[in-house]
């Protein structure tokens, strides 16, 4: 059986991703991440600096996902910022 060809602008397995987190029993959602190809999570930002406590989210997330590579990309300057995450399982 044959796959419909991807939306416009799409690539094969992007999933936009809101993060979920509980707080006093509520389930608050927060931040822009993507799925692309079922390989890399890709998070969005804009904040003055990428700081530890980014890349410590960004290797929660490939940890808890069971993927290898994480982008967090940060449009908060006039040059688009990334760090690239690995994780070493």
């Amino acid at each position: 059986m044959s796959r419909p060809p991807p939306r416009r602008g799409r690539l094969p397995g992007e999933q936009p991703q809101k993060p979920r987190n509980r707080h006093e029993d509520r389930l608050v959602r927060r931040g822009h991440r993507l799925l692309v190809g079922d390989t890399v999570i890709v998070e969005i930002k804009s904040v003055s600096e990428i700081t530890d406590i980014h890349k410590a989210q960004m290797l929660s997330y490939l940890k808890t996902a069971g993927k290898r590579v994480g982008l967090i990309l940060n449009f908060a300057k006039p040059t688009l910022d990334i760090k690239r995450m690995v994780n070493r399982f």
